[in-house]
């Protein structure tokens, strides 16, 4: 990792924006380097550059975007690592990243169609239970009928949130 951040720290401006192919040392900081003093210049980077077109100039994968959104995510960044998180590979706790990353900043309206994948394609994950409480306490603004049912499905589906849903569910009924 030091030797990446010191490859990257001698290229010029000029350099940075001729020359893409650094790539694998911009992840290297980014995968190994989350408490480098490096670390926001990098990511800043890699999240930043475009070409003469206006799309990306770098060519990065769905794991590439993971560990640039865990980066993110340790550096409690979760504006940037909900963005991330939402062009990774969709597992179960990258889809609950995205989705809480964007309920913690104040984006609900982000945040709901990632917990309702979740949902969908990991429905016993343990993940999953943490969504769907979100979820339901997101919905209880805006539509309670559908906060009772999700508590319900909490209640159904993950014996340990039993207690927790049933208490929200009442609440919501009474």
């Amino acid at each position: 990792v030091k030797a990446a951040v010191a490859l990257l720290e001698k290229q010029s401006e000029k350099q940075r924006s001729k020359y893409p192919d650094d790539l694998p040392h911009l992840m290297q900081v980014a995968r190994y380097g989350h408490y480098t003093l490096a670390i926001d210049r990098v990511l800043g980077r890699l999240n930043a550059e475009k070409n003469d077109l206006g799309h990306p100039a770098l060519n990065l994968t769905a794991r590439d975007w993971e560990d640039i959104a865990f980066a993110y995510w340790e550096k409690v960044d979760f504006a940037n690592a909900a963005k991330a998180y939402s062009q990774s590979q969709p597992t179960a706790l990258n889809l609950y990243r995205a989705g809480r990353g964007y309920h913690l900043v104040g984006e609900p309206e982000k945040a709901m169609p990632f917990y309702r994948k979740l949902m969908v394609a990991f429905p016993t994950a343990p993940e999953t239970a943490l969504g769907l409480k979100h979820l339901a306490t997101l919905e209880t603004a805006v539509n309670p009928r559908t906060a009772v049912q999700l508590w319900q499905k909490l209640y159904e589906t993950f014996p340990r949130y039993r207690a927790l849903a049933l208490l929200k569910k009442a609440k919501l009924l009474d």
